[in-house]
């Protein structure tokens, strides 16, 4: 017999809030290696409430919904609506963030904590689902939680790169490089992170651009060679382009930069790179502590491949916040 819709939307709630609990159980139990930290899903940063509380609740509502005696009790609902009272509070601040001049481009009509909020509340609101059990058929709820929870990495990855900060954000601007090909000449995805590098460079006040990259096998130069190239061509000054040699991979990226951070006394910066990848740079530049606004480049090469790429990315996106 086929599920009633307001049946298999319960379940659906009741399956995504054990993938968001296991999530988060794995984040915590990642952070407790050395140099990590915990992240939340989402990015709920909780302003203005304190990040120690904020930890706290998104562990006990994980080890709730994990632990089968705790979900069908009250407390596991009350966690979910005070997590959707944090996520609606980053809702408000990023929206009043939005509203002010120098604020970021959501390109979206609303922040994706918002929508978390609201999935939050539907969960305390519908309590624990009714599952059917033995056999194949206890599989449905675990299997659907891991569908579900990849369905909201992407949903994550796609909102985040509709997001563009200001262009006077930053005290340096980072570009992340792409391939050279094996005659020397970049591809198109180096051509439109560099050219949206050079643009977001020109608005803004004047501020070193980092360009960072590595070198592959078959190519004749590095990445920031290939894009100290494009900017010259773009009319940027040498003095204005830095080359970092050692971002061969996004964390390198972040490392270097850091370096360079508190060398100068940077405080932020202001990187670009695809779409689909900066959910991603988030999380590699909060590792190393220092804050990284974000801005999509224009795409102008078509790009057939671009859906891999994208799953791609949520993949690794996993692998960087439970890894």
């Amino acid at each position: 017999m086929a599920l009633r819709p307001g049946r298999l939307l319960h379940r659906a709630l009741d399956a995504w809030a054990l993938g968001l609990g296991v999530f988060a159980v794995l984040g915590f139990a990642a952070a407790l290696r050395p140099g990590r930290e915990a992240f939340h899903w989402l990015r709920i940063d909780g302003a203005p409430l304190p990040g120690a509380l904020v930890d706290a609740l998104v562990l006990a509502f994980g080890l709730a919904r994990v632990c089968p005696a705790a979900r069908a009790r009250g407390p596991a609902r009350a966690l979910a609506l005070a997590l959707a009272g944090v996520a609606a509070l980053d809702a408000a601040r990023v929206w009043s963030l939005a509203a002010r001049a120098d604020g970021p481009d959501l390109g979206l009509p609303f922040p994706a904590s918002a929508l978390l909020a609201l999935l939050l509340l539907g969960v305390s609101a519908c309590g624990p689902a009714p599952w059917p059990r033995g056999g194949f058929r206890g599989l449905l709820r675990p299997g659907a939680a891991v569908a579900l929870s990849l369905l909201a990495v992407l949903a994550h990855v796609l909102f985040t790169g509709q997001a563009a900060a200001h262009p006077a954000r930053g005290d340096a601007v980072v570009v992340l490089g792409a391939r050279v090909h094996a005659d020397g000449r970049p591809s198109g995805a180096l051509l439109d992170r560099t050219r949206t590098a050079c643009a977001l460079s020109r608005a803004g006040p004047w501020r070193p651009l980092v360009l960072s990259g590595g070198r592959g096998a078959d190519a004749p130069r590095s990445e920031p060679e290939a894009m100290r190239a494009v900017c010259r061509a773009e009319g940027l000054p040498a003095e204005r382009l830095w080359l970092d040699e050692e971002g061969l991979t996004t964390r390198h990226t972040a490392r270097s930069v850091r370096r360079l951070a508190e060398r100068h006394g940077w405080k932020s910066v202001l990187v670009v790179s695809h779409d689909y990848h900066l959910a991603r740079l988030h999380v590699a530049f909060r590792e190393v502590g220092l804050v990284a606004h974000t801005v999509p480049c224009r795409e102008t090469h078509p790009w057939p491949l671009k859906p891999l790429a994208v799953l791609r990315e949520v993949a690794a996106l996993l692998a960087y916040l439970v890894g």
